[in-house]
This record gives structure tokens, sequence and C-alpha cells, in this order.
């Protein structure tokens, strides 16, 4: 029996092919086991649940072995999601903070054809409770990526992450790997012709990525800082000097009316070591307040609010959990005061002895 442990997480057909070939290229010091938690198009648990119980099952499956071993996470499709979320819960990224060994073991993650930045429901409509979580731009899919970035942030040796993605995919895209590719022990592996299915029959690749050397690759997209303004739309004239006025001092974003947190995710990725603020003048609030709610890992440096809509919403609580560094509500912005609320949303970083600064209609709670 082996000691290094090989995990696969199928996509939604639970097709194990890639498996069959590693486990006989591996040889007698690895055991390859096929995930019996995986993502089914129906399945009515969420994507939380699923992860937590495959993060469990491996703890079970390598202390069986002996807990010494290695460690290889491969994930196909959704599978790949499942996968980066269960690493994450036993490195200890849960309320609970708790660890479990096998993660520290973990050498590489190999996602084939994730899609990282979550599945675009236009070219894939399912009904489970998965996979509305798996969504581009639903809650849970947006806090597992600003999670995975965090983690990997702050992490000194981290595994080694492989994408592997076709040319021929047209359920995943090159702007998948934006979350994956940009750290020093991660690479993109562009496979020509393979489609989203195919890909699984490229063994040597795949063999690669899981035994081969790696070599890091320039990502598509630039990772840099840069201070961010996400601002809701108005026809108000204050509102829109406001907007002329910060054109000039930070990448101002206009709150679309839907997938505002696929925008920040993808905001987030590349311009968190930056500043990210929000501007929200009356009704348009409450787009932040629903994802404040929703995402436990979204977080902003400043928040301007003018005629807020959001009275008793717990910025104290808020506060406290670091989704927001200050909070300020005018009531109503005046002309005079645009130069003033520049300045706030220019800011590089909040000031954490002058964090909460409500008038207007926000509650103090």
């Amino acid at each position: 029996m082996g000691v290094n442990l090989l995990v696969y997480v199928p996509g939604l057909d639970g097709d194990p092919a890639p498996l069959r070939r590693l486990a006989a290229d591996l040889g007698e010091s690895w055991r390859a086991e096929v995930s019996p938690v995986r993502v089914r198009p129906w399945d009515r648990r969420s994507a939380g649940e699923l992860a937590r119980e495959l993060s469990s099952w491996i703890a079970r499956i390598w202390w069986e072995m002996g807990g010494l071993g290695r460690v290889v996470l491969v994930g196909h499709s959704v599978g790949g999601l499942l996968v980066r979320h269960a690493y994450l819960i036993a490195r200890g990224d849960e309320d609970s903070r708790e660890t479990k060994a096998w993660a520290g073991r973990v050498s590489r993650i190999v996602l084939l054809a994730a899609p990282n930045r979550g599945v675009d429901a236009r070219r894939l409509a399912l009904t489970g409770r998965a996979m509305a979580d798996l969504r581009r731009g639903a809650p849970y899919l947006t806090d597992l990526r600003v999670r995975w970035l965090d983690h990997f942030d702050r992490t000194v040796l981290p595994p080694r992450v492989v994408q592997l993605l076709g040319t021929g995919d047209t359920l995943v895209t090159r702007d998948d790997s934006l979350d994956v590719e940009q750290f020093a022990n991660a690479r993109h592996v562009t496979v020509p012709g393979a489609d989203h299915h195919s890909l699984r029959d490229h063994h040597r690749l795949i063999w690669a990525a899981v035994a081969g050397p790696g070599l890091p690759t320039t990502p598509i997209l630039g990772v840099e800082p840069r201070t961010v303004v996400f601002l809701t739309r108005s026809r108000d004239r204050n509102w829109q000097a406001l907007r002329r006025a910060l054109a000039g001092r930070a990448d101002v974003r206009a709150v679309p009316a839907h997938g505002f947190l696929d925008e920040y995710g993808q905001v987030y990725a590349r311009h968190r070591h930056g500043a990210i603020h929000f501007a929200g003048l009356g009704r348009g609030a409450g787009v932040l307040g629903r994802a404040l709610a929703a995402v436990p890992a979204l977080a902003f440096g400043n928040v301007y609010l003018a005629g807020s809509a959001l009275p008793g919403f717990p910025w104290r609580r808020v506060l406290e959990r670091e989704q927001v560094g200050k909070v300020r509500d005018d009531g109503d912005l005046s002309l005079a005061q645009v130069p003033e609320v520049v300045a706030y949303l220019s800011e590089v970083e909040a000031d954490a002895g002058d964090r909460l600064r409500l008038g207007g209609q926000a509650a103090r709670t």
C-alpha cells in the first residue's frame, strides 16, 4: 500500500478516467482515490457542505494510510472548486479555525478546466443548490475566491498550483486562471484543441502537472496595487460631480445592477494590495449591505453613504469583523462637500483611529 495520496474529484459527469492512468503511472508508493464526494447537477446540499465532507474524507483516508505521506489534489471542472475549498478548510480557513494535518502535506493542486471565476449560468443552467453556490458572482463563490487569494498571499511555502485549460473550452476561459496563476508557485497550461471534456484525455500534460517539474507562467492579467472606488449609479448633479472629481484620483467602477460580487471578485484579485472603497447614494447602498451580509470575506477600506437607505444596519459588527475600515454618512451630499469626500475615497489605507462617522439615516448599532 502506498504512503502518498492522490485524490481526484470529478466534474458533473463523475468520469474517473484520468485517475486510472495516473494511478498506473505513479506506482506502488501512491494510493489513488476517486472522491465519493462531488457536485451533482441537482444536488440539494450546499457547496460548502460538500467541501467540508470532502475535507473530512481526505483526512480519514490519509490517517488510514499512516498520516505521513504527501497529498496531491486533482479536480476537474467544478470538482476543482471543491478541491480548493476543501484545502482551505483543512488549513483552518473556517470559523472554527481547526486545522487538519493532511493539509500541511499537500504538495500540488491540479485543476483541470476549473471555473475559478464561477460557472456562467447562461451557458450551464442547472437547478441544484451546490450549482447555485458555484455560479459566477454567487456569495459562496465570491467568498471562496477572496479566502483563496488571502491564504496564498500570507502562505510562505504554498503547494504548487496548476490550471490546465483547453483552447476549445467554451465553458471556462483564460480569465478563470486569474486567482490561481498569479502566485510564484503557480502555473497556467494551455492545451491546444482540447475542450472542457477532452482535456481529460491529455494524460501526458496531466501527468506533468501532477508529478513533473513546474515552471511559473506570466499571468495574462497584471496584478497591481490600485485605489478602486465602487460608485452606485445616480443622475444626481452632486453625485455626478463626485464621479468626475474621483476620476483623476482613483479607478472608478459603476456598481452594476447585477453581478456586483463578480465585479468585486475581479477587482479584489487584481488590486487587493491597493485600496477598495465604496460610495452609495440612497437605495444604492442596499447593494453594499446585502453583499456584506452574504459574503463574510468581503472587505472594503472606506465606505461613504449619502442619503443612506440602510437604517439599523449593524455597522459596528461589520467594523469589528474588519469587513470595512471606516464608514461615513453625511446625509445628503452637497457640492461643497465633494472635495472632502474625494480625499476620503482616495485614501490608500483606512485610519483605524477614526473608523465610524455616522450621521444621516444610518443608525449607530
